[in-house]
């Protein structure tokens, strides 16, 4: 799920309470099919051990020096999608 995904509207009332838009954040990924954190913190670690809690959930922990250069922005350069998804695999 993405902002973009979501009714005009949806989000506006919680844009000023970063508190309320975590705890949005934090009930969308636990209900989520597969998790990929963007970082180590603590956010990260809850949500993969609440997720362990309630049942067996898919989370990614990815190699984030492999991947640097292919989200730097000077280098990135993919044909399509698809292409970028068959290098993530």
């Amino acid at each position: 799920m993405t902002k973009g995904m979501l009714a005009q509207g949806e989000l506006s009332p919680f844009m000023n309470m970063s508190s309320a838009l975590a705890a949005i954040d934090y009930i969308v990924s636990l209900s989520s099919d597969v998790l990929l954190a963007s970082h180590g913190g603590n956010m990260g670690s809850a949500m993969q051990g609440h997720r362990a809690y309630a049942g067996h959930r898919k989370y990614v922990k990815p190699n984030k020096r492999k991947m640097i250069p292919y989200f730097d922005q000077e280098t990135t350069k993919f044909n399509s999608h698809e292409e970028f998804s068959g290098i993530m695999r």
